[in-house]
């Protein structure tokens, strides 16, 4: 034990801290930004996107990614639909999500079974009509 003492004083006279700090708030905030850009960039573009596709993509985590969708649709910057079973999120059109948001309406409680069997009715899941459209607030989850 007096040994292991000994070595660490040595590296510890050797070690020196030049500066601490805070990272700037100006700079997270772009950064945070940035990120956020991508996303709706990168779900737009893709229109159904694996969650964890889209957190490799754009440099975090899953459950960043998720949080970070979730604030971006509450603020109207994309709507979508998270699809837990296949972990992905299924970007929407105003139009498909009226679409949707109608079915549930017209029928009442309706199971993710009975969505998803009749999801091709509403949803262009391959984006061809989209024109790099999913976009503004209201996302439904399932």
């Amino acid at each position: 034990a007096a040994a292991a003492d000994a070595e660490a004083a040595a590296w510890a006279g050797s070690i020196r801290v030049e500066g601490g700090g805070e990272a700037d708030p100006a700079s997270e905030a772009a950064a945070a930004a940035s990120r956020d850009a991508a996303l709706v960039a990168y779900v737009t573009a893709h229109k159904v996107v694996p969650l964890a596709d889209l957190a490799a993509a754009t440099g975090g985590s899953v459950g960043g990614t998720v949080a970070a969708l979730r604030r971006l649709d509450a603020a109207g910057e994309v709507t979508g639909i998270f699809d837990d079973v296949r972990a992905a999120y299924i970007c929407l059109t105003p139009a498909e999500a009226r679409a949707v948001a109608g079915a549930i309406v017209d029928a009442g409680r309706v199971s993710l079974e009975a969505l998803a069997a009749r999801s091709g009715e509403w949803l262009d899941l391959e984006g061809k009509g989209t024109a790099g459209g999913c976009g503004g607030g209201g996302g439904v989850e399932g």
